[in-house]
């Protein structure tokens, strides 16, 4: 019964296919430099190095780590108020 139920609510659901309009706006895309990859870590030279390089090194590879993770929740966050937005509901 119940999947007689759920077959009929999916005939009253009609879906076009058309491209939603609003995507097509320069607003429906992320700025630049959220949707820019994330820089790589830092290439170690062959050589010994020093307490203080890999000090450096560890340092600024950590740095760019919470820069991307900055970005990351930045994009997420402008594609859930896009969203919302298109769904009508403020976010």
């Amino acid at each position: 019964m119940a999947a007689s139920i759920l077959s009929a609510c999916a005939g009253s659901v009609r879906f076009d296919g058309k491209p939603v309009a609003e995507l097509g706006s320069l607003l429906a895309s992320p700025p630049q430099p959220l949707a820019a990859d994330c820089a790589g870590p830092i290439d170690l030279p062959d050589a010994a190095l020093s307490a203080g390089e890999v000090e450096r090194f560890w340092a600024d590879d950590r740095a760019m780590l919470i820069s991307c993770a900055g970005k990351h929740a930045a994009l997420r966050q402008f594609y859930q108020s896009r969203d919302a937005g298109l769904a009508g509901s403020a976010r």
